[in-house]
Formats: structure tokens, C-alpha cells, sequence
């Protein structure tokens, strides 16, 4: 199976579950997030395996060849460079970025359909449906 179908696959899926997830559990998912931006040791090692996954998809897919498969190489290199922030970053910047996630609950509704909305685009490359 081709590199860029997989990962539209698996990135799609993980969009749309985790939109829907986030949808579906706002209370919880706020305490999540509150309980994330205030551990320490859990940024640290969340910015690890960011990093690690973000590598393993740079360099197993760097792909800037017009269409939708840059899209996924641009993902890659985003997951990287949240990765390299949560692991560089001064404490207090770290922290404040963290943070900075915990939107309204109208920005909340508005990133998770948007989420939603980008992992049907993949889903729909990944298995060959649709768009």
C-alpha cells in the first residue's frame, strides 16, 4: 500500500475520532486539557513522542510534489515542530503555549467540526471516496 494512503487512512480516522470524541465529551475533555497545561512532566513527555512521531513521518514521507499528499508532509512537519516547542521552549513559554489551547467553548465546537471536516478530506483520499 502506497506511504500517503496510509497515513490520509490513519490521520483521516484520527481527526474525525478525536473531533468527535472531543464533541461528544466536552466537560471531560476540558478537565483533560486543564489537568494536561498543569504537568510538567506530562508536556515533557508528550513533546518526546511528538517528536518521535513527527520524525518518523518526516522522513518516511516528505513529499512537496503538488496535491493532496503535501498536506500530509506538512503534517508531519507541524507535529515535529509541536515536539520541538513542547521540548525547547522555556517552562513558562512551554506552559503559556499549552495553554493557549483552551479555547471558548464556541472556538472548541468550531475547531472540532473543523477537525472533523479535515479528516473526512483525508478519510475520503485515503480510501478513495468522495472528494
Amino acid at each position: 500500500m502506497d506511504l500517503s494512503i496510509f497515513l490520509a487512512k490513519v490521520l483521516g480516522l484520527y481527526f474525525i475520532i478525536g473531533a468527535l470524541i472531543c464533541l461528544l465529551k466536552y466537560k471531560s475533555m476540558r478537565k483533560i486539557i486543564d489537568g494536561f497545561t498543569d504537568n510538567t512532566a506530562l508536556l515533557y513527555v508528550t513533546g518526546v513522542i511528538t517528536v518521535i512521531l513527527g520524525l518518523m513521518m518526516v522522513i518516511s514521507h516528505n513529499i512537496w510534489e503538488g496535491g493532496w499528499r503535501v498536506v500530509i508532509t506538512l503534517i508531519g512537519w507541524l507535529i515535529l515542530l509541536k515536539g520541538l516547542a513542547f521540548l525547547l521552549l522555556p517552562e513558562k513559554i512551554m506552559f503559556k503555549f499549552a495553554k493557549s489551547f483552551r479555547w471558548s467553548k464556541e472556538w472548541y465546537f468550531v475547531v472540532a467540526i473543523i477537525m472533523v471536516l479535515f479528516g473526512v478530506y483525508l478519510a475520503s483520499k485515503g480510501f478513495g471516496c468522495c472528494f
